[in-house]
Protein backbone atom coordinates (compact mmCIF):
# COMPACT_ATOMS: atom_id res chain seq x y z
CA UNK A 1 0.00 0.00 0.00
CA UNK A 2 1.55 3.43 -1.01
CA UNK A 3 -0.09 7.23 -0.50
CA UNK A 4 -1.63 6.68 -4.42
CA UNK A 5 -3.46 3.33 -3.24
CA UNK A 6 -5.02 3.70 0.05
CA UNK A 7 -6.39 -0.09 -0.45
CA UNK A 8 -3.32 -1.16 -2.70
CA UNK A 9 -5.60 -1.49 -5.35
CA UNK A 10 -7.68 1.53 -6.31
CA UNK A 11 -6.43 4.90 -6.92
CA UNK A 12 -7.87 7.96 -4.71
CA UNK A 13 -9.32 9.65 -7.56
CA UNK A 14 -11.51 8.11 -9.97
CA UNK A 15 -9.22 8.55 -13.20
CA UNK A 16 -9.87 11.50 -15.01
CA UNK A 17 -10.89 13.44 -12.32
CA UNK A 18 -8.01 15.20 -11.12
CA UNK A 19 -5.88 18.06 -12.82
CA UNK A 20 -2.58 19.21 -12.50
CA UNK A 21 -1.98 22.15 -10.15
CA UNK A 22 0.56 24.04 -12.05
CA UNK A 23 0.89 27.58 -11.88
CA UNK A 24 -0.22 30.19 -9.90
CA UNK A 25 -4.05 29.75 -8.98
CA UNK A 26 -6.22 32.55 -7.04
CA UNK A 27 -7.91 32.03 -3.59
CA UNK A 28 -11.33 31.55 -5.52
CA UNK A 29 -9.81 29.19 -7.92
CA UNK A 30 -8.89 26.85 -5.13
CA UNK A 31 -12.02 27.55 -3.30
CA UNK A 32 -14.36 26.28 -6.59
CA UNK A 33 -12.34 23.28 -6.75
CA UNK A 34 -13.12 22.31 -3.11
CA UNK A 35 -16.67 23.46 -3.17
CA UNK A 36 -17.83 20.78 -5.32
CA UNK A 37 -16.96 17.49 -2.61
CA UNK A 38 -19.34 19.80 -0.34
CA UNK A 39 -22.59 20.14 -2.57
CA UNK A 40 -21.59 16.71 -4.36
CA UNK A 41 -22.18 15.07 -1.20
CA UNK A 42 -24.06 17.31 0.58
CA UNK A 43 -26.87 14.76 2.06
CA UNK A 44 -23.73 12.80 3.22
CA UNK A 45 -22.62 15.93 4.81
CA UNK A 46 -25.78 16.83 6.69
CA UNK A 47 -25.91 13.90 7.88
CA UNK A 48 -22.56 13.79 9.51
CA UNK A 49 -23.34 17.10 10.88
CA UNK A 50 -26.25 16.25 12.62
CA UNK A 51 -24.91 13.38 14.01
CA UNK A 52 -21.82 15.42 15.17
CA UNK A 53 -24.60 17.84 17.00
CA UNK A 54 -26.72 15.42 18.71
CA UNK A 55 -23.64 14.12 20.25
CA UNK A 56 -22.54 17.31 21.20
CA UNK A 57 -26.28 17.75 22.31
CA UNK A 58 -26.57 14.78 24.39
CA UNK A 59 -23.12 14.97 26.12
CA UNK A 60 -24.06 18.40 27.48
CA UNK A 61 -27.48 17.69 28.77
CA UNK A 62 -25.63 14.02 30.00
CA UNK A 63 -23.29 16.21 32.26
CA UNK A 64 -26.11 18.69 33.44
CA UNK A 65 -28.03 15.37 35.03
CA UNK A 66 -30.06 14.84 31.90
CA UNK A 67 -30.28 11.48 31.38
CA UNK A 68 -33.34 10.55 30.11
CA UNK A 69 -33.39 12.63 26.91
CA UNK A 70 -35.17 11.04 23.46
CA UNK A 71 -34.29 12.01 20.31
CA UNK A 72 -37.13 10.65 17.53
CA UNK A 73 -37.29 10.63 14.24
CA UNK A 74 -40.30 10.61 11.74
CA UNK A 75 -40.63 8.35 10.04
CA UNK A 76 -42.31 9.61 6.48
CA UNK A 77 -40.69 13.57 5.97
CA UNK A 78 -43.78 15.42 6.50
CA UNK A 79 -43.33 18.53 8.39
CA UNK A 80 -39.56 19.25 7.62
CA UNK A 81 -37.74 18.19 11.02
CA UNK A 82 -34.94 16.17 11.32
CA UNK A 83 -35.91 14.91 14.86
CA UNK A 84 -37.93 15.41 18.04
CA UNK A 85 -36.36 15.77 21.09
CA UNK A 86 -37.88 14.95 24.60
CA UNK A 87 -37.18 15.17 27.98
CA UNK A 88 -39.92 14.66 30.74
CA UNK A 89 -43.15 16.33 29.08
CA UNK A 90 -41.34 18.57 26.75
CA UNK A 91 -41.47 17.71 22.85
CA UNK A 92 -39.16 20.36 20.43
CA UNK A 93 -39.20 19.21 16.75
CA UNK A 94 -35.93 20.53 15.34
CA UNK A 95 -34.93 21.72 11.65
CA UNK A 96 -31.77 21.82 11.28
CA UNK A 97 -29.68 24.18 8.62
CA UNK A 98 -26.06 24.55 8.21
CA UNK A 99 -23.55 26.76 6.27
CA UNK A 100 -19.94 26.46 6.20
CA UNK A 101 -17.29 29.37 8.22
CA UNK A 102 -16.70 31.78 5.26
CA UNK A 103 -19.81 30.82 3.14
CA UNK A 104 -22.01 33.24 1.54
CA UNK A 105 -25.31 32.90 3.14
CA UNK A 106 -26.36 35.34 5.17
CA UNK A 107 -30.10 34.02 5.75
CA UNK A 108 -31.61 30.48 5.43
CA UNK A 109 -35.10 29.51 3.49
CA UNK A 110 -37.31 27.64 5.99
CA UNK A 111 -40.36 25.33 5.09
CA UNK A 112 -43.38 26.44 6.11
CA UNK A 113 -44.86 23.19 7.45
CA UNK A 114 -42.39 23.21 10.54
CA UNK A 115 -45.33 25.83 11.77
CA UNK A 116 -47.56 23.08 11.90
CA UNK A 117 -45.44 21.18 14.65
CA UNK A 118 -46.00 22.08 18.04
CA UNK A 119 -43.14 23.82 19.69
CA UNK A 120 -41.22 23.71 16.23
CA UNK A 121 -37.51 25.16 16.19
CA UNK A 122 -35.06 25.51 13.34
CA UNK A 123 -30.96 25.65 14.77
CA UNK A 124 -28.84 27.16 12.40
CA UNK A 125 -25.01 26.22 13.00
CA UNK A 126 -21.87 27.13 11.32
CA UNK A 127 -19.00 25.02 10.55
CA UNK A 128 -15.44 24.60 9.31
CA UNK A 129 -14.89 23.11 5.78
CA UNK A 130 -12.02 21.23 6.64
CA UNK A 131 -12.94 19.60 9.95
CA UNK A 132 -16.35 20.08 10.23
CA UNK A 133 -16.44 21.30 13.39
CA UNK A 134 -19.70 23.02 14.64
CA UNK A 135 -20.02 26.76 15.50
CA UNK A 136 -21.07 29.23 16.27
CA UNK A 137 -24.69 29.30 16.15
CA UNK A 138 -26.44 32.74 14.72
CA UNK A 139 -29.12 33.86 16.51
CA UNK A 140 -32.00 34.26 13.84
CA UNK A 141 -34.52 36.45 13.55
CA UNK A 142 -38.56 34.92 12.90
CA UNK A 143 -39.85 36.78 10.16
CA UNK A 144 -44.18 36.49 10.13
CA UNK A 145 -45.98 35.85 6.90
CA UNK A 146 -46.15 39.28 6.21
CA UNK A 147 -42.83 40.41 6.35
CA UNK A 148 -42.89 41.86 9.83
CA UNK A 149 -40.39 41.05 12.11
Amino acid sequence: MNSATPNGREPLAPAGTTQAVLGDHTAEEIASAVDPVHSTHSSGREKVLEHIFLGDLLRALWRMGMHDVQVLRPEVDRNEYEFMLGHERIRRSVQLKSTYRGGKAKEVTLNRHLENEPSGCVIWMMFDKDTLELGPFPVARRSSRRGHG
